[in-house]
């Protein structure tokens, strides 16, 4: 088993989206885990949100509109994107 397939086991295990660095700065899918090229040591679990304007203005500009960025923690929204 790798790496990337225990870190996947245990986001799905435990309600987590995928993953993120917690500056927002980049967010990655459960069935695309470190799609950077990156080893995810500066990354931690996280939940899909809808981004808007106020909180995430430094990440849309960099992404130009995204359907959804992941951010720190699990949702505690009942209905999170999927």
């Amino acid at each position: 088993m790798t790496v990337k397939e225990i870190v996947k086991k245990y986001l799905e295990d435990n309600g987590y989206d995928g993953l993120c660095k917690s500056q927002l700065v980049c967010g990655c899918e459960i069935d695309d885990l470190m799609c950077c090229q990156e080893d995810g040591s500066y990354c931690v679990p996280g939940h899909k949100e809808k981004p808007t304007k106020d909180n995430y203005e430094d990440y849309l500009e960099d992404f130009k509109n995204p359907e959804w960025v992941i951010v720190p923690g699990k949702s505690k929204d009942k209905q999170r994107i999927k």
